[in-house]
């Protein structure tokens, strides 16, 4: 089976169809966006520290929430290195 084939197969998963079923996906897309905490400009300027901080577990919950799985899901085949998001 191929990636393709799997990620469909993927897509149909019992535990898919309950999530989907939760929230409409006008309810998700209205869900405000969570911004990612970056380190302040005078912390970073001239030193190598990661810009994105990163999110707190919450915060990942929150912005997963958003997805709306959808069956052929560009965030998966636009992925650089083709991550498998749930």
């Amino acid at each position: 089976m191929d990636r393709e084939e799997y990620l469909k197969e993927e897509r149909k998963a019992p535990w898919r169809e309950d999530l989907r079923k939760t929230k409409k996906n006008k309810e998700r897309t209205d869900l405000t966006r969570v911004k990612m905490p970056e380190a302040p400009a005078r912390e970073r300027a001239g030193s190598y520290v990661e810009v994105n901080m990163g999110l707190s577990a919450l915060q990942a919950v929150n912005e997963a929430s958003r997805c709306i799985d959808c069956p052929d899901p560009t965030c998966i085949t636009g992925c650089p290195v083709g991550i498998n998001i749930p």
